[in-house]
Order: C-alpha cells, then sequence, then structure tokens
C-alpha cells in the first residue's frame, strides 16, 4: 500500500481506489474467518474458561471486526488489526500464567 500512496503518477482518487481494493483483497478472508471465530466463542459457554474468555475477549473481537469492516483509514490496516493483538496477547500470558501454575504443583 505504501508504493501505491507514493506512486506519484496515479491521481489521488486512484490511490484511494487501489488501496481500498488491496485492502479489501487483503483483509476479506480475514473477516470471514474472525466472523466464524466470534459465532463459535460466541456460543453459550460450557465451562468457567469459556466464560472467562467471553467476558474478558469479546467486545475486544467485536470492536476488531467492526474496525476491519468500518475502516477510518483505509491505508492503516495495522490500527485496526490492533484488538486482535490485544486478544492475542493476552492469552499468550493467561497461557504463561497457567503453565506456571501446572509446573509448581
Amino acid at each position: 500500500m505504501e508504493r501505491v500512496k507514493n506512486n506519484t503518477s496515479l491521481s489521488s482518487s486512484e490511490r484511494k481506489l487501489l488501496i481500498r481494493e488491496k485492502r479489501e483483497t487483503i483483509v476479506k478472508p480475514l473477516i470471514h474467518t474472525i466472523e466464524r471465530l466470534s459465532d463459535i466463542t460466541g456460543q453459550t459457554a460450557e465451562t468457567r474458561h469459556e466464560q472467562w474468555f467471553q467476558d474478558t475477549y469479546s467486545h475486544l473481537i467485536n470492536k476488531g471486526l467492526d474496525k476491519l469492516r468500518n475502516p477510518v483509514r483505509e491505508e492503516d490496516l495495522l490500527a485496526d488489526w490492533q484488538p486482535f493483538k490485544r486478544v492475542c496477547n493476552g492469552s499468550i500470558v493467561f497461557v504463561k500464567l497457567l503453565s506456571n501454575a501446572l509446573s509448581a504443583q
């Protein structure tokens, strides 16, 4: 996207159109996959861990989906990906804590 943004042979409207098309090509399969994940994790929780995950991360997942579907700036995909990075980082911390607790037993 950076190359398109810096291409002086394109008009501003052509750059915006190309950036939008490139973004859609990248984001469309992600949205589909994350929607499926959201549907699965949004079902009624069967365990306390599932309930914890829903309580902790469902708002971030929904916020991230909304940002991917309706970007503020088409060229700023990394900013739209931040809620998912937070889910991932939080899950990694949880797994490490759980692993340490289990190994201490």
